[in-house]
């Protein structure tokens, strides 16, 4: 399994993990120290944030999203030896995505190390392979992370990188030794889920076309959804009591919407959080009738 991540990944090594949560408290408490500074997205997932905690390193967080900001606080810290830029490429409440381009010429400039969580474009985007390939950048990132039980139905986690780095990791961290692996049947589905988005790598492309459909219909209802481009679309409603209101109101109607509300996102931003997936795309059209008949409703 690990062999056709690497495979799958165009990279020398991969590491599979019993989730994804414990790959990233492995990439950072592994590859960061004291010595490190670690610049993070402030929208980054709880599992990076968690893990350069564990790593004791010094976490210094940018603006979502915001280059300036990044390219800032770089130029502050220029004399760091150990610089590290961690972020998401698929942010998990807004689906928005970040600006690789960028966050790869700043990491080169300043010589830091990039660390990207593929979790939600794993099996989406490029081809399958993640964001960093969709944009044709994966060869200038040091270490990909990313999951088997979003896009690809399974469960567990993997980092992707040079055969030196996945070794490392392999005798240095802990979440990695220290836990159980991946029973065979778990390891089993994801080998199927590999072959078939390798055999049918147009699928996500497929699902973005459908996510882009209804993302407009939303907006054409008068609902924010936020900056959101890819198959994670939110309904931004600001109230919380909206926002479970709503929640209600479709799982009455036999769909199943999480209402996503603070701390997990920023106050006043509560949401009902859509992910779509291909095998619902049937049913596009009641989805679609379902939320006029919600915003009908007045909420």
């Amino acid at each position: 399994m690990e062999q056709k991540t690497a495979d799958f990944k165009n990279r020398e090594k991969a590491l599979v993990f019993n989730s994804g949560y414990a790959a990233n408290l492995a990439v950072y408490s592994s590859l960061a120290s004291r010595d490190t500074l670690v610049f993070s997205d402030k929208l980054n997932h709880a599992s990076i944030i968690d893990g350069i905690k564990l790593s004791g390193a010094k976490q210094i967080r940018y603006k979502h999203n915001d280059m300036a900001d990044l390219e800032s606080l770089l130029e502050k810290h220029k004399d760091a030896k150990e610089k590290i830029i961690a972020t998401d490429t698929i942010f998990s409440m807004d689906g928005d995505t970040c600006p690789l381009s960028k966050i790869v010429a700043l990491a080169e400039k300043y010589s830091a190390m990039t660390i990207l969580d593929e979790a939600h474009a794993t099996g989406v985007f490029g081809r399958g392979r993640g964001f960093a390939h969709e944009v044709g950048l994966s060869e200038r990132v040091d270490v990909h992370m990313g999951t088997f039980s979003k896009a690809l139905g399974s469960f567990g986690g993997y980092v992707a990188a040079d055969e030196i780095i996945i070794d490392y990791l392999r005798n240095k961290a802990r979440s990695f030794i220290y836990s159980t692996s991946l029973p065979p049947a778990v390891v089993g589905a994801s080998l199927a889920s590999l072959d078939y988005v390798m055999k049918k790598p147009e699928i996500g492309g497929r699902l973005l076309d459908a996510a882009e459909d209804l993302r407009r219909y939303l907006q054409a209802l008068g609902y924010d959804t936020g900056d959101s481009t890819t198959q994670i679309i939110p309904v931004i409603l600001g109230d919380n009591k909206r926002a479970l209101t709503a929640k209600k109101f479709m799982i009455e109607r036999g769909l199943y919407l999480a209402a996503i509300r603070p701390p997990t996102v920023p106050n006043n931003t509560a949401r009902l959080r859509l992910t779509l997936r291909l095998d619902v795309l049937d049913e596009m059209e009641r989805i679609k009738a379902e939320f006029k008949a919600m915003r009908e409703s007045g909420i």
